[in-house]
């Protein structure tokens, strides 16, 4: 559970860099600092100094990029192009703003997900913390290298540069990063939820498997059950599916939660990456097009399907953890719920059963 703090520090680190985690949050205990102290006061209006100055920041080159480039294209594509800066700047105020809100939601979570494991780890169940702490520094270090690939060929692709480079960084390049590290904290903490659902449906799995083979052992035999081992062994199970009930409601009700703290952020960054996706596949045809090739050519089309290639990305962010957690949900709920009365039934019968 360590190296998994450690790991989702360096997230919230990142996301404190860019604005989307609030800087006075830390995991462990005593996760947030105090409110009432002089230096809680402090960091607290640091933090929204330094916010308000990135918002403002991507709002004047938004507003630099229609003035200057946009309000001279066609229709269409005028359209989408505002559509696109419109959803980029609520993107960008959603995830730096509404993070401030979110400090209760991290304190939460964090006990919650400490609870659900004990509660596992009481019932037998293991937890592949590893493969979490995995997913989250392959995830870090893809969004690293990807983004510093996607500047390179800013670089090599800009005029009259270094204003143009970095007016289009703080335009395109910074508000992608802000949305890529906030759906990076929604995709983590489905993460969590998934591997809880799957160690849920594992533990039953091996329940069933047990009552199967000691059903299976008695009937070979046909050794007469004494009422005391049966009891002792239903009591057993009871106990220990109640416990998965329990601990199936928590992580069903941490679900939801995370589904409502990110689900404005889940919609626009479908509307923004479909919006995007549109404008550059017109850009890909432009190209496909084009005669004579050069290196800019060439450049431009790389630089193209990069962000094509971002844009996909943040899609599946947003629809592959819900379709995993969905379908081990989907498993885990006709499991447990369907689970107590096909060893009870056997349990009971074999108690009553006259020796």
């Amino acid at each position: 559970m360590g190296q998994v703090q450690r790991s989702i520090g360096r997230l919230l680190r990142a996301g404190q860099l860019f604005g989307v985690v609030p800087w006075n949050v830390k995991l462990g205990a005593g996760n947030v600092l105090d409110r009432g102290s002089f230096v809680g006061h402090v960091v607290r209006v640091a933090n929204i100094f330094y916010s308000l100055g990135i918002i403002l920041a991507v709002c004047i080159a938004t507003g630099f990029h229609y003035y200057t480039f946009i309000s001279s294209d066609f229709i269409a594509i005028r359209t989408l192009n505002i559509s696109e800066d419109v959803t980029v700047n609520f993107i960008v105020m959603v995830s730096i703003i509404g993070c401030q809100f979110l400090r209760p939601f991290y304190t939460k979570f964090t006990t919650t997900i400490v609870t659900v494991g004990d509660e596992l780890a009481a019932g037998g169940g293991t937890i592949d913390f590893h493969r979490i702490e995995t997913i989250v520094q392959r995830a870090l270090l893809g969004a690293l290298l990807y983004f510093g690939a996607i500047l390179v060929f800013d670089f090599l692709n800009g005029a009259a540069w270094p204003f143009r480079f970095l007016y289009r960084t703080v335009l395109y390049t910074l508000p992608n990063v802000i949305n890529v590290l906030a759906l990076y904290q929604y995709v983590v903490a489905l993460g969590f939820v998934h591997t809880f659902y799957r160690t849920v449906n594992k533990r039953l799995m091996v329940l069933e498997r047990n009552v199967s083979a000691a059903d299976r052992r008695g009937n070979r035999t046909k050794v007469p059950a004494t009422i005391t081992g049966d009891v002792i062994a239903y009591d057993h199970h009871v106990a220990l599916v109640e416990a998965l009930r329990r601990t199936h409601l928590k992580i069903s009700n941490l679900t939801g939660e995370v589904n409502d703290r990110f689900g404005a952020l889940l919609v626009l960054t479908m509307l923004s990456s479909f919006v995007v996706l549109s404008l550059k596949l017109f850009e890909l045809y432009r190209l496909m097009t084009i005669v004579r090739w050069s290196a800019a050519t060439c450049i431009l089309l790389l630089y193209t399907v990069l962000w094509i290639g971002l844009h996909v990305a943040k899609v599946l962010m947003v629809l592959y953890p819900c379709h995993v957690v969905q379908r081990e949900r989907d498993r885990t709920g006709p499991m447990l719920y369907s689970f107590h009365h096909s060893f009870a039934d056997n349990f009971l019968h074999n108690a009553v059963r006259p020796c």
